[in-house]
């Protein structure tokens, strides 16, 4: 092969190579930590009062998106839930039982279901407050 076309014909092949070689990709960083505490505000109020304190709601079903998969989790009998090893960025958590309907949060956030941040660095641990749902009760009798 002449001179000439060697150089070219490598440079050819170098870039044809360089093409067909796996990507390489920065691993999104996990281990942060979304946590809380679902607790019942027995008086619709949107605020934990003194004598709510320990009024905690079992058995609610917490559900954590954009955060990776889609996860859900039933909270203790302390009302407590944990979602680990998440990737950094931000979740979005909403509440679910029979009965109670979703009625704030600590810190108030305004927005739900209610972003929270993933970050492995410093966990985020926040308060969901429920209330339950009253039947409404007939202020009339019906008689026949």
């Amino acid at each position: 092969m002449p001179k000439k076309l060697f150089f070219p014909v490598l440079l050819l092949v170098l870039s044809i190579l360089a093409c067909n070689a796996p990507a390489t990709t920065t691993p999104i960083p996990t281990g942060g930590i979304v946590q809380g505490v679902v607790y019942a505000d027995l008086n619709s109020d949107g605020v934990i009062d003194d004598s709510e304190q320990m009024s905690r709601v079992e058995g609610a079903e917490v559900t954590l998106t954009d955060c990776g998969s889609t996860q859900t989790q039933l909270t203790d009998a302390d009302g407590k839930f944990m979602f680990q090893d998440l990737p950094v960025g931000t979740c979005h958590v909403a509440v679910a039982k029979a009965g109670w309907n979703y009625n704030g949060s600590f810190p108030a956030l305004g927005e739900y279901p209610i972003p929270v941040a993933s970050d492995p660095n410093l966990p985020t641990a926040f308060s969901i407050y429920m209330a339950p749902v009253m039947d409404a009760i007939p202020t009339e009798t019906f008689t026949s």
